[in-house]
């Protein structure tokens, strides 16, 4: 069933939909909004299954759901094809999608990305995300953790208000169990799709290495941007950078204001 977005910004030729990653709605993107350019773009933005305006929607809760549910929404747009946008664990479905209809797919920003293989994750690590599910506490410090420790507190406090309010806990014990699987790196290996991955500086969730030796492998037509001083979020820790990451990739792909058809 074709779904609507939680929320479009721009009204521009040049189509994307973004997709949030594990910790929170597609509000985690409401810094980098104003950034879009509105006469050159349209982005619509998806609330996973779980979460924000779906929040009390059952599962699946996984990469698969995520993926389908992105075609969904751009069929329910009448997009025949588009720019996707995936952070973290949405950047997972972005692959997905890759792998499953690359037909429809211009190109995937993948940010902060969850490789197709899944997160490789230590045991403190898993200890901390299963605690963070249930307790705001350990939450809290996954997000000072995942951004280099260089947040104030009251921007750990409202990133963390903003993802308690959004989530279920049962969606993101889904997920977690999803994206730190076995994956599906096999059927990346050799995609055309044009990609631009970003990483943040400080993240140590995806840094810049591991993506260099799987998604940058993998694909044939693929770059990489680091944004200093940014960690896991670089779409409320300094969405002016991010924005200029994607508008110079799309720019890279003829994708202006001045195009006439969504690729």
């Amino acid at each position: 069933m074709p779904l609507s977005p939680a929320h479009i910004a721009g009204q521009g030729a040049t189509r994307l939909i973004a997709v949030h990653g594990w910790l929170g709605d597609h509000r985690l993107f409401e810094p980098f909004f104003a950034h879009i350019d509105p006469a050159g773009c349209t982005c619509a933005f998806l609330d996973c299954r779980g979460y924000g305006s779906r929040r009390g929607e059952p599962g699946p809760y996984d990469i698969d759901a995520i993926a389908a549910d992105i075609l969904n929404l751009a069929d329910g747009l009448s997009w025949q094809s588009f720019h996707v946008i995936g952070h973290s664990m949405g950047a997972m479905a972005a692959q997905q999608l890759m792998v499953d209809v690359p037909e429809r797919i211009c190109s995937a920003i993948l940010v902060c990305p969850v490789p197709a293989s899944g997160a490789r994750i230590d045991d403190y690590r898993r200890s901390l995300l299963l605690r963070a599910i249930a307790d705001p506490a350990a939450r809290r410090e996954l997000i000072d953790a995942n951004t280099g420790r260089r947040r104030d507190a009251a921007w750990l406090d409202a990133t963390l208000e903003l993802s308690v309010q959004s989530t279920d806990p049962r969606a993101l014990e889904g997920y977690m169990a999803a994206w730190t699987g076995t994956g599906f790196a096999a059927l990346m290996d050799g995609s055309a799709v044009p990609v631009l991955a970003v990483c943040g500086e400080l993240d140590p969730a995806a840094p810049a290495q591991v993506v260099r030796d799987t998604i940058i492998t993998w694909c044939r037509n693929s770059s990489l941007a680091v944004i200093a001083g940014s960690g896991h979020y670089p779409m409320r820790e300094d969405p002016a950078a991010l924005w200029r990451a994607v508008a110079g990739h799309l720019a890279s792909l003829g994708a202006t204001r001045n195009t006439s058809s969504s690729c």
